[in-house]
């Protein structure tokens, strides 16, 4: 039987993808007027999102290698050269190329200050000012091969991308980047990815890496970090949606591209970004100025204020390249004798610097704050003991208990401790918990850092241990000890006497284990040495009549889980018995 198919039947399947995004994009077109219009009385609103090819900056009317070699690579000697891209747009086209030149305003959000980016439609309209319309341009370039091979994919278009040869100085380059794109609206993330990658090969070779990965090796791409209920990935490197510090939907937390290289061997690279399965909707990806380091890096100043400071008295500061030959330099003065591609910091705070020529009038330099804290040392406080109260077998424990035994006098000024549940100290304890720990027993991490320096940490670890706690009988329940008083002065009784005040020991255990707890005797509730009664089988008492005795009832296995009672010592005076006269009677 012959069937004849409808006209929605006939639909390709790049229709109704196109069909689906379509819908999609119509419900996102809606949501973001409502956001415009929220947020159009919040003045800052405007000023937060970042410039993109703004006409009064020189870099926007570069051209794409303009920007790679003035903006995106630090270093005045490195080599770079071999150019090709693919863009839209002349340099000066500076509303409508597929590239361009970023800087954030004061008060911007975004977290790189300036930086190149490279997208799928047009560059501008994805900042400069809050627009709620999709950023959803075609730039009609094509495809890119070298892309769909790398990420195993098909059917890209629009591609955006530039490719140079660069020569490395040290054994490896990284640079820091971001994806943005509209695809972030929680639910198109969950079938569509607009692709990218950083693809690095030594020329001469044919295979390229991907360096636009996460730390698993997992491809970036809005389906694999995202936070969509649909098909949430890797949710920790995501940002967030709407951050409106730019035009996108959304963008990934700031990612670092890493390889290891041979130093002096050419190399090439290639940043590209393209549409996949179909052309709606634009992605990007924004790179760090002076991220791509081909130049002497000594890494970031090292100081308190940032907690970054030094641990100790030195540290070793790597120039990163190599070159023929290298001075270093402390506060402006040359440090004599130093002439090797490391050095040993070692004079205290200040700007170290170092200077690496590869020839005459090429040199690379670069220079680091440096402030150096005292490293902390950790003492085993020795078992944390905790009384069970209830039988329930959890002890509360203020773990900060412990802090002076672990600090050993040092400086609470300058270091601090933290209490976590790990032996790698990921899972810290909250500082509510600490005050207020229940335990039934347990392993205790502790660490000793200097407030000054994230780093600069000392570990130690105790345990925790519960026991049961004392329970006597109460005071109400114990009988009081009643003593004649046979001493008399003249012909009355004195008042003291001496008996054995441990008459009351099984009556106060109330049933617990006599080889478990020890009963010690007071003669005062402040329970202090002073009044600690030395020999309770022999107590006179110190109150004339009588008094109250004190006992603390510990535990063998820890004496500090204890608990207090007491009982009367009463002293009645003795009866006193008159011989009397005989008494005669007659019998009648």
């Amino acid at each position: 039987m012959l069937k004849v198919l409808s006209s929605k039947e006939m639909i390709t399947n790049e229709q109704q993808v196109t069909a689906k995004k379509n819908k999609i994009k119509y419900m996102k077109r809606f949501f973001l007027f409502i956001s415009f219009f929220t947020f159009f009385n919040n003045n800052n609103m405007f000023s937060q999102i970042i410039e993109i090819n703004k006409a009064s900056e020189t870099q926007s009317e570069f051209s794409l290698q303009e920007l790679v070699e003035n903006v995106l690579i630090s270093g005045d000697c490195a080599e770079v050269d071999d150019f090709s891209e693919q863009s839209l747009g002349n340099p000066t086209d500076t509303t409508t190329k597929s590239y361009g030149y970023f800087k954030t305003p004061t008060g911007s959000t975004f977290p790189f200050e300036e930086g190149i980016v490279l997208t799928t439609g047009h560059a501008f309209p994805a900042g400069n000012t809050i627009n709620p319309v999709l950023v959803d341009f075609i730039n009609g370039l094509s495809n890119d091969t070298d892309l769909e091979t790398a990420l195993s994919q098909a059917n890209t278009s629009d591609a955006t991308y530039v490719k140079f040869n660069f020569v490395p100085t040290s054994n490896s380059i990284s640079f820091r980047f971001l994806m943005a794109s509209e695809e972030y609206d929680g639910g198109s993330e969950c079938s569509f990815a607009d692709s990218f990658a950083f693809l690095l090969r030594e020329v001469g070779t044919a295979t390229y890496t991907n360096l636009a990965v996460l730390p698993d090796g997992t491809p970036v791409s809005v389906k694999n970090i995202n936070d969509a209920d649909g098909c949430r990935a890797n949710v920790s490197f995501f940002e967030g949606y709407n951050i409106n510090d730019t035009n996108y939907g959304g963008r990934t937390k700031v990612l670092t591209a890493t390889a290891t290289v041979i130093p002096n061997n050419t190399y090439e690279i290639k940043l590209v970004v393209a549409d996949q399965e179909d052309s709606d909707w634009d992605s990007a990806i924004f790179l760090e100025a002076g991220s791509f380091v081909l130049d002497a890096d000594l890494g970031k100043d090292r100081l308190k204020s940032d907690n970054n400071a030094v641990c100790g008295n030195t540290v070793l500061l790597n120039a990163t390249i190599v070159a023929p030959n290298y001075k270093w330099f402390k506060d402006g003065g040359e440090i004599t004798g130093e002439i090797s591609q490391t050095y040993t910091a070692n004079l205290g705070n200040g700007i170290y610097k170092v200077e690496a020529t590869f020839a005459a009038g090429c040199p690379a330099e670069d220079e680091i704050e440096l402030e150096f804290v005292q490293p902390p040392m950790a003492t085993d406080p020795g078992i944390m003991a905790g009384c069970d109260g209830d039988g329930d077998g959890i002890a509360v424990f203020n773990l900060n208990d412990n802090a002076s035994a672990i600090l050993a006098g040092q400086d609470l000024m300058v270091f601090e401790v933290l209490y976590f549940l790990d032996a790698v100290y990921l899972n810290q304890i909250s500082v509510a918990d600490v005050s207020n720990f229940n335990s039934s027993g347990q392993i205790i991490y502790a660490r000793v850092r200097n407030i000054n320096s994230n780093n600069c940490v000392a570990d130690v670890s105790f345990n925790t241990e519960v026991y049961v706690a004392a329970q006597p009988l109460d005071v109400a329940s114990i009988v009081p000890v009643h003593v004649c008083d046979d001493t008399l002065v003249g012909t009355l009784s004195d008042g003291f006497v001496r008996t054995n005040i441990m008459v009351r020991e099984a009556e106060i255990l109330n049933g617990q284990n006599t080889a478990d707890y020890t009963l010690t005797y007071f003669t005062d509730a402040e329970y202090t040495v002073a009044s600690e009664i030395s020999d309770p089988v022999n107590f006179e008492n110190t109150i004339s009549g009588g008094q109250p005795i004190f006992v603390r009832m510990t535990n063998n296995l820890n004496a500090t889980c204890y608990a207090d009672t007491s009982f009367e010592l009463k002293i009645f005076d003795t009866p006193i018995a008159t011989q009397p006269s005989d008494l005669t009677l007659c019998d009648d």
